[in-house]
């Protein structure tokens, strides 16, 4: 039987009685009452048509041939909502058994022939009205304990995911129905929406994202309806009304629009392919009180995401910028952290509990205004305060934290509360404090470039005169031997003086003058000997370098001197004798904040990394700040300073990284950090073949603003076969070029003027093609634009030897 309303607005009456009169004079007397009445005049008949008709009541004569009225009594009390429907037994029996068998089989009523026409249709009314109230009250008790049912799936605290799937599941059995579906818009596409939960009779309930199927006919306009009415809207689908093509299976299906706080509608649809129920008014409204509450509980369960997903935003977004919360109460003294302050303090949330005491404790003297400021918040002399101070984790570490808090205060003026943040500056302070050092070490270098330039000319006169000088006497048959102890004491300073500015020229270069790709392992062999030598007996040397080692690409002789500095430093710092080690491996690059930076060199995840560690007296920290500095030294007497800086600008240098760590009375270790390159090896480096200038045929134009470097230049490569041309400036050496045919273009860098030697090597180059050129600096400076600097072109450092000028030059006409 198919129920089409829970209370018809005009009842339904159905007449079963063999007798014609009976059942004429039956719609006679109820013909003024407005009934829906059919009639049949046997059992079988009957029964067909309720299995597909709703009736409120049937009028059932009890002897009839075929099938009896109370059998036909019986099958209708089977059917689906057979309990719904009124049955009144008529006959003519009047013996109490068979009025006792009417209602044992579940007859509402009894009427016995002959039947009083006047008291039939109020008889009859009555019965209807009883029917309706019974039903009323029984779909009302339903409702109630659907309601009931469906509250106690929504308040089981579970996820919203179980707790929809649960909810749809029970409006299947509620409803009849064979499919439910929340949807909800699309959070990547507008106007667009995604299936969030599906529950089917004949699958598993199941959850996802998986977008609209055809098995959901909706619409704009369906939308629009459902968007516009507050309570479900129903739609049947039969012979007059056909089902979308996407679903021809589809009976009917129930739609409500869900009003979720915050976000567009979403919607709750449910479908019915089979014809055993059709959804009354009653069903509506139990729908409508179901979706108020799964909309309270997806407002409910979306705030909380929302909330949820806000902190953790909080919490990243304090993760990544080291920043964390926190908050005292003055009241009862207590303070609370956010996970991040318990990070940057290295503790625990499990384990520890913050306080005020040590809170605002002073680590350091230098810091103890904190406490001060705090108090002034307490006093109401001040109402906020910002600070950068410095705490001590329990691992015994120091960190600089930056501080900024605000008192809260009442009506009356008193302290209600102190909220503040705490972010961990420590990167950001190392990093300023490393840029500060790195400015300073740059001004230093280019006041110790200057110095260098101008000393590194003045020693290439005094040391290459005194060189020819020493030459013209050997000559002399007749020497004072008392004048050549004299030239050789003035030639061992001017040396003394040259090796000082090398090592003022290799702290300020930021580039290698001569590197080439060079075997750590077989250099520091070389030199072990020597370096035996230098500790003497009371240290004990330990070299390890891996074989399978990266060449580096360095300047030999700087590489050598570096190392041998640094043995130098570890013997002055054992007097008493101990222990030196030289290793060499690779290992990743040392991101401590120890490291001194080359601010523009990146050097990659691994390098070669070679270090000098020994157990002497070691440095404080003071002393370690200004250990690079040149000149800088705690030897009284000793040294020069220069030892540590000449590493720091080598390291420049060669690309490189420095990290110097040392523990007072533990000894010291120093780490340089070269880059790899790939497939490259010590065999890429030549060797250039030196040969005399006597047999040289050649014109060579000698370019330098000061004439004392520029004439002994000339006096060095006096020979018979070269002709030799000067200039003091680019401007007369270009008129030069052009005027005569030059062999070899030799070429100050660094000259006053609009163009300096690079400018006059490239337009030379340019326009002689064929022309050799050797270039010589005691300085690169660094306002040279980078497109002026080629590099291809041989350098000559100063100061040079008459005997370095000559192989360098002599290299250039070698067959």
């Amino acid at each position: 039987m198919q129920n089409t309303g829970l209370l018809a607005e005009t009842p339904s009456i159905l007449i079963v009685d063999d007798d014609a009169t009976i059942r004429l004079l039956m719609k006679d007397a109820l013909a003024d009452c407005a009934y829906n009445i059919h009639e049949f005049d046997n059992g079988s008949d009957a029964l067909t048509y309720l299995e597909s008709h709703h009736v409120d009541l049937v009028l059932l004569d009890v002897n009839m041939p075929g099938i009896s009225g109370f059998d036909v009594c019986t099958e209708i009390l089977k059917m689906p909502d057979g309990s719904d429907v009124s049955i009144v037994m008529v006959t003519a029996l009047e013996d109490a058994a068979s009025i006792a068998k009417s209602y044992d089989l579940g007859a509402t009523d009894f009427i016995s022939k002959p039947i009083n026409w006047d008291t039939f249709p109020y008889r009859i009314q009555y019965l209807i009205k009883a029917r309706n109230a019974i039903v009323e009250t029984k779909r009302h008790k339903l409702h109630l304990e659907y309601m009931e049912h469906v509250s106690r799936i929504i308040t089981q605290n579970r996820s919203k995911d179980i707790t929809m799937q649960e909810t749809m599941v029970a409006m299947l059995d509620i409803f009849s129905a064979d499919h439910a579906f929340l949807i909800r818009p699309d959070e990547n596409r507008s106007e667009r929406f995604v299936i969030d939960c599906e529950t089917s009779r004949n699958t598993p309930a199941g959850t996802g994202q998986s977008s609209l199927s055809v098995r959901l006919p909706l619409d704009e306009d369906i939308l629009h309806q459902a968007n516009h009415s507050e309570y479900p809207i129903i739609f049947r689908y039969n012979e007059d009304n056909h089902a979308p093509a996407s679903n021809r299976g589809l009976r009917q299906q129930m739609l409500i629009a869900l009003d979720v706080k915050h976000t567009q509608n979403w919607y709750l649809l449910i479908q019915q392919n089979s014809e055993q129920k059709s959804w009354t008014k009653q069903d509506e409204e139990t729908f409508y009180k179901i979706c108020l509450r799964i909309t309270n509980m997806l407002s409910r369960y979306l705030l909380t995401e929302r909330l949820s997903r806000s902190e953790n935003l909080l919490k990243q977004a304090q993760k990544l910028g080291n920043l964390g919360n926190w908050s005292w109460n003055p009241a009862n003294n207590r303070i609370s952290w956010s996970d991040e302050v318990y990070s940057i303090y290295g503790r625990k949330r499990h384990n520890y509990t913050p306080d005020f005491i040590s809170y605002f404790q002073c680590v350091f003297e230098e810091d103890g205004n904190r406490l001060n400021l705090i108090k002034d918040i307490q006093s109401g002399t001040s109402h906020a305060y910002k600070i950068s101070h410095r705490i001590r984790t329990p691992d015994n570490a120091i960190r600089w934290v930056h501080e900024q808090c605000v008192g809260v205060y009442d009506n009356t003026g008193r302290l209600i509360e102190v909220n503040g943040i705490v972010q961990d500056i420590t990167e950001a302070h190392n990093k300023k404090e490393r840029e500060v050092h790195n400015n300073k070490m740059d001004a230093i270098g280019q006041l110790t470039s200057g110095i260098a330039h101008d000393f590194g000319n003045f020693m290439t006169v005094a040391r290459g005169n005194l060189e020819l000088l020493s030459a013209r006497l050997s000559r002399q048959t007749k020497i004072d031997h008392e004048d050549l102890e004299l030239l050789e004491d003035a030639y061992s300073a001017v040396n003394d003086s040259v090796e000082l500015t090398k090592q003022l020229l290799a702290f300020s270069r930021k580039k290698s003058i001569a590197p080439v790709y060079l075997n750590v392992k077989e250099t520091i062999n070389k030199f072990r000997k020597l370096f035996v030598n230098t500790l003497g007996d009371t240290i004990n040397l330990e070299i390890n370098i891996d074989d399978k080692l990266p060449d580096i690409l360095v300047d030999p002789s700087q590489f050598e001197s570096t190392l041998l500095n640094l043995i130098i430093n570890a013997r002055n710092a054992m007097p008493a004798g101990g222990q030196i080690e030289i290793s060499a491996q690779v290992r990743p690059t040392d991101a401590s904040q120890d490291i001194i930076h080359n601010e523009d060199h990146d050097l990659g995840s691994n390098n070669v990394c070679i270090y000098v560690k020994d157990n002497g007296k070691g440095m404080s920290n003071d002393v370690l700040k200004r250990a690079i500095e040149p000149f800088y030294t705690t030897a009284i007497n000793q040294g020069t300073g220069l030892g540590l800086s000449m590493v720091y600008g080598f390291m420049k240098q060669s690309r490189g990284q420095l990290v110097i760590r040392s523990t007072q009375g533990k000894g010291t270790t120093v780490q340089m950090y070269f880059p790899i390159y790939s497939g490259t090896s010590s065999n890429k480096s030549r060797d250039i073949t030196v040969n005399a200038l006597r047999n040289v045929q050649a014109t060579i134009l000698v370019v330098e603003d000061r004439q004392s470097v520029r004439q002994f230049a000339i006096r060095c490569l006096k020979s018979n076969g070269i002709n030799i041309l000067e200039a003091e400036n680019a401007t007369v050496a270009r008129d030069l070029l052009k005027l005569n045919h030059v062999d070899l273009l030799f070429t100050d860098i660094v000259m006053p003027g609009e163009s300096d030697g690079h400018d006059l090597a490239n337009w030379a180059s340019h326009e002689y093609p064929d022309l050799k050129i050797l270039l010589t600096t005691a300085m690169e400076s660094e306002k040279v634009r980078p497109s002026r600097r080629p590099h291809r072109f041989p350098l000559l450092p100063k100061p040079y030897s008459k005997t370095e000028l000559i192989d360098k030059i002599s290299g250039f006409f070698a067959p």
